[in-house]
C-alpha cells in the first residue's frame, strides 16, 4: 500500500460522513449505532435500524439496514424494512432474492431473480446473476450454475475470486476427497467449556471414524484412518474432567487426555500437546478448538488439500458461525502493510457467505480454529509463541514466521467448520479480551519488522498470481467460451502495475 493511503481513506470517509449528515440530520445517531456494532448486539442493532427507517428512510440508514439485514438473514426482515422503501422493480426484486437466499429458500431466490436471467437491460446486472448462480449451485443444479457463472465471468474478467470458485465448481475440486497420507492426532485444549467441548467431541466422532477414501471423488466419509484424539484440560474447574472420562469410555485407545493444574493459555497448550510423544509419533497433527463442529468428511477434504498442495506448511478451513452459517468468521487470509504496520485483510467481514470463498487456494494464514500440520513441520518450524498468551494471534504469528521463512498456507474453503460463538459474556470480560488482543497486536508488530513482512506480501502476491493464471488457463480449456476473458485477464496481469495490487 502506498504511503498516506490510510490517511486519504480517512479524509474521504470524513468528507462522505459530513455530506451524509448535511443531507440527513437523522444520521446523528451514528455514534450509538457504532457502539452497538462494536458490542455485536444484534437484536438492539436491528431494532434501532427499524426505528430509524420508520421515521426517515434516508439512504444512509437504508444502506446499514441492507448490510446488517443480510448478515442477520431474518426471513422477511429485508423485505419488510428495506424493500418496502424501493419502487417496484429490480431493486426490490434483488432485496427479496437476498432475503430468500439468506433463509435458505433458493427456489424463491431464483423466482425473484427471474428478470435478471432473461435477455434485456436487466441481464447486465451481474450481482443478481451471481446470486442466482450460487442458488443453482446450492440446489445441486451444477451445470446450470457453471453456465451462469461463466456468463458473468465473461463480463467480469478481472474477478480473481470468481475465476477460482468457478474453477473448483467446473472441475469438481469441491467434490474431491482424499485420505490423509499417514496417521493423525486431533488435538484439543479446553478451559471451563464443558458443554461446547462435549458437542465438539460428539461431532468429531463420525469425522474420525471414517474409512480411507478410495478415489478422488468417492462418496461417503473419507480421510480419517489411524486417528488419536488428545484433549488437554487447561486447569478447568467445571465438568470438563467428566466429559473427558465419558469420551475415553466411548473411544477407548483412540482417546487420551492430559489434565494441567492451571490454565497455560492457547500457545502453551498447543506446545504442550505438540511435545507429547504419542502426538509426535503421528504423521499429521490437527488442532481443533473446543467449540468447533466438524462435518463428517472434514479429514477427506483436508486430505484433498494436502494432495493438491503437499508443499504447504499448514492447511486450514473456512470457519462459519454455527448459529448463522452465512457469517464467515475466517477463511484464507492475506496481509496488508501500511505506515502503522501489517494487518490481516478480512474480506469475509464485508459480505455474508455467497459462495465466493468456496475455493481451495494458497494464502498467508489460516485460523487456528481448525488447522492441520505435518508433525515434522511442528518439530522443524518451532512452536507457538507464548509471549502472545493467554490467547490471540499465536497461530497468526507462527504462520507469518513460517511465511517469512519461505512457506505458505492453504485454505480448504470447501470445508465449512461451524464455530460456536460464546454468548452472554460479561462486558468486563470482553474488555479484558479486547485489551489482551490489542496488546498482542503490538507484540506481533514488534516481532516481525515491516521489511520482512513486505517481502512476505510480495511473495504471496506472486503466488496468488501464479495460482490464478494456472486455474484460469485450465478453466478456459474446459469452457472455451471463456477464452476472450482469459486473454483480458492475461493483459491485465501483464500491466507494469498489476491490477491485483
Amino acid at each position: 500500500m502506498r504511503p498516506n493511503a490510510k490517511g486519504r481513506r480517512a479524509a474521504h470517509a470524513r468528507a462522505l460522513l459530513t455530506a451524509v449528515q448535511d443531507a440527513d440530520p437523522d444520521v446523528q445517531g451514528v455514534g450509538y449505532f457504532q457502539r452497538l456494532v462494536e458490542r455485536r448486539e444484534g437484536e438492539k442493532l436491528l431494532d434501532f435500524l427499524e426505528g430509524r427507517l420508520a421515521r426517515n428512510a434516508a439512504p444512509f440508514w437504508l444502506h446499514q439496514a441492507w448490510h446488517f439485514g443480510r448478515f442477520a438473514a431474518r426471513e422477511g426482515w429485508l423485505a419488510a424494512h428495506v424493500a418496502t422503501h424501493a419502487a417496484a422493480g429490480p431493486v426490490r426484486d434483488f432485496v427479496r432474492a437476498e432475503c430468500a437466499f439468506g433463509s435458505g429458500d433458493h427456489e424463491a431466490a431464483l423466482s425473484a431473480l427471474a428478470a435478471f436471467l432473461q435477455e434485456g437491460e436487466m441481464a447486465g446486472w451481474q450481482r443478481p446473476r451471481l446470486l442466482a448462480a450460487e442458488s443453482l449451485r446450492r440446489l445441486g443444479r451444477r451445470e446450470e450454475a457453471v453456465r451462469l457463472f461463466a456468463a458473468v465471468l465473461g463480463q467480469r474478467p478481472w474477478d480473481a475470486g470468481l475465476w477460482r470458485t468457478l474453477h473448483d465448481l467446473a472441475l469438481d475440486v469441491d467434490r474431491a476427497r482424499a485420505a490423509l497420507p499417514g496417521s493423525l492426532a486431533v488435538c484439543l485444549y479446553s478451559w471451563n467449556k464443558a458443554e461446547p467441548l462435549a458437542g465438539t467431541l460428539e461431532a468429531l466422532l463420525p469425522a474420525v471414524s471414517g474409512a480411507h477414501g478410495s478415489g478422488a471423488h468417492g462418496s461417503g466419509v473419507h480421510g480419517a484412518g489411524d486417528v488419536l484424539v488428545v484433549l488437554l484440560d487447561n486447569g478447568s474447574t467445571d465438568e470438563t474432567p467428566e466429559v473427558a472420562r465419558a469420551f475415553a469410555d466411548r473411544m477407548g485407545e483412540r482417546f487420551a487426555s492430559v489434565r494441567l493444574p492451571v490454565n497455560v493459555g492457547a500457545a502453551g497448550a498447543r506446545n504442550w500437546l505438540s511435545a507429547l510423544p504419542q502426538v509426535m509419533a503421528r504423521d499429521f497433527v490437527c488442532f481443533l478448538d473446543d467449540d468447533a463442529l466438524l462435518p463428517p468428511d472434514a479429514f477427506g477434504l483436508l486430505g484433498a488439500a494436502v494432495a493438491t498442495h503437499p508443499e504447504a506448511f499448514v492447511w486450514g478451513a473456512k470457519v462459519v458461525d454455527a448459529a448463522a452459517p452465512q457469517i464467515v468468521q475466517h477463511a484464507g487470509q492475506h496481509l496488508l502493510l501500511d505506515e502503522e504496520g501489517f494487518r490481516v485483510d478480512n474480506p469475509q467481514a464485508r459480505e455474508p457467505d455467497r459462495g465466493r470463498l468456496d475455493m481451495l487456494a494458497p494464502c498467508t494464514t489460516v485460523t487456528g480454529c481448525c488447522h492441520l500440520f505435518r508433525a515434522a513441520e511442528l518439530r522443524a518450524g518451532g512452536g507457538f509463541d507464548i509471549r502472545l498468551s493467554p490467547s490471540q494471534y499465536d497461530d497468526l504469528e507462527r504462520d507469518v514466521r513460517r511465511g517469512i521463512q519461505g512457506g505458505f498456507a492453504v485454505c480448504q474453503g470447501h470445508l465449512a467448520v461451524r464455530h460456536l460463538k460464546s454468548s452472554g459474556a460479561a462486558s468486563r470480560v470482553e474488555r479484558a479480551a479486547a485489551a489482551n488482543a490489542a496488546g498482542n497486536r503490538l507484540k506481533l508488530q514488534a516481532l516481525h519488522p515491516a521489511a520482512e513482512v513486505a517481502r512476505l506480501i510480495a511473495a504471496d502476491l506472486r503466488r496468488q498470481e501464479d495460482d490464478l493464471a494456472a486455474k484460469a488457463t485450465r478453466l478456459a480449456a474446459t469452457l472455451p467460451e471463456l477464452t476472450p476473458a482469459l486473454k483480458t485477464l492475461e493483459a491485465l496481469t501483464a500491466l507494469e502495475e498489476p491490477w491485483t495490487r
